[in-house]
């Protein structure tokens, strides 16, 4: 029979299986999970399902993923999962995503509380904004902006007072916890700043050059933005 052949998908969808997600990444070159309905997510992490919590995991990492069955002589193998999860809900969507604090999986999300509009607002008016017109318009920029990404190896850095301030800051929330679950999220904190650094950077350099240096220094705005 002839080989397979390699299906390639940048969305995926969050009702997946563990086996889908691990076989997608693996043939992808970059995947995302996007849904407006947080708990979408844990079809992918139930026990029926093969659970995918490791997977994920792993992928924030970027580490190796390897997946091995009997059926069909199954071998999967993923050297570097490129991953982004995106996801909007309501609190209580949470919960059923947390299956403990132990694993670690929790520690991985960043949660943001968007506020409650204090006024309503007019559906009406000419000032109306929709995300799909908004989304068409800035697409081409985007791509040019992923393209340049794509054939340079970028080095983004912080100051010297920036690596100060991180240090002091982190180490004195280390100190603060007792060894354990605590510890490992102020851990990973660390890495979301310094990821949130590299994002804002990048995309300030675009839109004030449409060009990205091989080098980026983090400006103080976009480090402070970042720890906040």
């Amino acid at each position: 029979a002839p080989e397979r052949p390699r299906t390639e998908v940048l969305l995926l969808s969050t009702d997946a299986t563990a086996a889908v997600l691990i076989r997608s990444l693996a043939t992808a070159e970059s995947l995302v999970l996007f849904d407006t309905e947080a708990d979408s997510l844990k079809s992918a992490i139930s026990a029926k399902n093969g659970d995918a919590s490791a997977a994920l995991r792993q992928a924030w990492h970027h580490e190796a993923i390897s997946q091995a069955r009997v059926g069909n002589d199954l071998r999967v193998y993923c050297e570097r999962p490129c991953l982004a999860i995106v996801l909007s809900g309501t609190p209580a969507q949470i919960a059923p995503l947390i299956q403990g604090a132990e694993n670690g999986l929790a520690s991985r999300f960043s949660f943001v509380l968007l506020p409650r509009r204090p006024e309503f607002t007019d559906p009406f008016s000419s000032h109306s904004t929709y995300a799909r017109d908004y989304a068409n318009a800035t697409a081409p920029s985007i791509t040019r902006l992923w393209n340049q990404l794509k054939s340079k190896n970028v080095h983004v850095e912080l100051t010297p007072d920036q690596r100060n301030d991180f240090n002091v800051n982190f180490k004195e929330r280390y100190g603060d916890v007792e060894e354990g679950i605590d510890t490992a999220v102020t851990l990973r904190a660390g890495i979301v700043v310094v990821r949130l650094c590299m994002i804002l950077s990048v995309l300030r350099c675009y839109a004030e050059n449409e060009e990205i240096p091989y080098i980026i220094s983090v400006q103080d705005v976009d480090y402070a933005k970042a720890m906040t």
